[in-house]
C-alpha cells in the first residue's frame, strides 16, 4: 500500500510539472522569469536591492546552518564510536550530506565555482538540489530499516 501511495505521488508530481513545461507557449514568459527590458530604471534599482538583500540572508542562513551540521555531525561520528551501530552510522552520514548541502548552498561558495557565469545561471545551482535528495533517500532508507 505504501509503495502505491509512493508511486501514485511520484507520478502525479511528474505529471504536473511535465503541465506546466508543455502548457508555456514559447512566446511566454514564465511567470516567475523578472521583465528586465520592461522595467524603468528605479524598478530595476529596487529589484537589485531585494537580490542582494536575499544573498545576503542566504549567506547567513547557509552559514548558520554550516555551523550546525557540523555540530551535528561531530555528535553522531561520537555516538557511533560508542555503539557501533548501522543506525548511527546512517546518521553520520545524513548530517555529513546536510553539511555538504549547507556549505554547497552558500552564495559565496556557488560565485567561487560559478566563473563568468551570472550567479543565478550557475550549473553549480544544482549541487544544493542533488544533495538534499541524496539526505531524502538516507532518511527513507532509515525509515525502511
Amino acid at each position: 500500500m505504501r509503495n502505491k501511495l509512493v508511486l501514485t505521488l511520484f507520478a502525479l508530481m511528474l505529471i504536473l510539472s511535465t503541465a506546466v513545461m508543455v502548457s508555456a507557449q514559447p512566446d511566454q514568459r514564465f511567470p516567475w522569469r523578472p521583465r528586465f527590458n520592461e522595467s524603468d530604471p528605479e524598478t530595476l534599482e529596487k529589484f537589485g536591492r531585494q537580490i542582494e538583500n536575499y544573498i545576503t540572508f542566504r549567506i547567513v542562513l547557509s552559514g548558520l546552518n554550516t555551523v550546525l551540521y557540523g555540530y551535528i555531525l561531530y555528535l553522531y561520528t561520537q555516538l557511533y564510536r560508542e555503539t557501533n551501530s548501522k543506525f548511527s552510522l546512517a546518521l553520520m552520514a545524513l548530517s555529513a550530506v546536510l553539511l555538504i548541502y549547507a556549505i554547497s548552498s552558500n552564495p559565496l561558495v556557488s560565485q567561487l565555482l560559478r566563473g563568468s557565469e551570472p550567479i543565478w545561471f550557475s550549473v553549480f545551482n544544482v549541487i544544493p538540489d542533488i544533495f538534499a535528495s541524496i539526505a531524502a533517500a538516507i532518511m527513507i532508507y532509515l525509515t525502511r530499516t
